[in-house]
């Protein structure tokens, strides 16, 4: 199937507003079949875009993770000006909580694996070392524990200025 065909792309969108209805609607396991009738195509068309509705999820979830991260506006300075990278992302996700917790089943740990993930492919220069990546990953996984177990002012002050710490540290 030619992705570029305005036929696939139109099944695609249908595909994506239905499981994006149906999570809206509360399920936390979307069934072929549900799925299938909410976006009105047969069980062969799903099959031809997605091998299952894991895929299906992954990629919703993906492209979600894409879409967030570019609404941050200071999304590109993580390592110029770290302080507001991090008031930038913070303020981002707070702002879509709902949506996140909703897409991801209230799981927040995997939420953040795919931060990381996206965050790593998209923004890092290919040329960072190995061990300033790891930094950087320790700092998105580090600064999320630390946030999800109490968001205050103070707490997260502490977190930004640790995770500007270390990412500084590293230069």
């Amino acid at each position: 199937m030619n992705k570029n065909d305005l036929r696939f792309q139109k099944t695609e969108i249908a595909i994506k507003s239905a499981y994006f209805l149906l999570k809206q609607q509360g399920a936390v396991s979307v069934k072929v079949n549900v799925l299938c009738e909410t976006a009105n195509i047969n069980k062969t068309t799903f099959y031809a875009h997605y091998e299952t509705v894991e895929h299906l999820h992954k990629q919703v979830c993906k492209e979600f993770v894409v879409a967030l991260l570019s609404q941050c506006q200071d999304v590109d300075k993580f390592l110029t000006d770290t302080r507001s990278f991090a008031f930038s992302v913070l303020s981002t996700f707070e702002s879509r909580l709902p949506v996140i917790e909703m897409l991801y089943n209230n799981d927040l740990y995997a939420f953040v694996n795919d931060v990381e993930a996206i965050f790593m492919e998209k923004y890092v220069p290919k040329s960072i070392s190995e061990d300033y990546k790891l930094s950087i990953r320790f700092c998105i996984g580090g600064a999320f524990k630390l946030l999800v177990a109490e968001k205050n002012p103070v707490r997260i002050q502490k977190t930004v200025d640790l995770v500007e710490y270390v990412l500084h540290s590293q230069i």
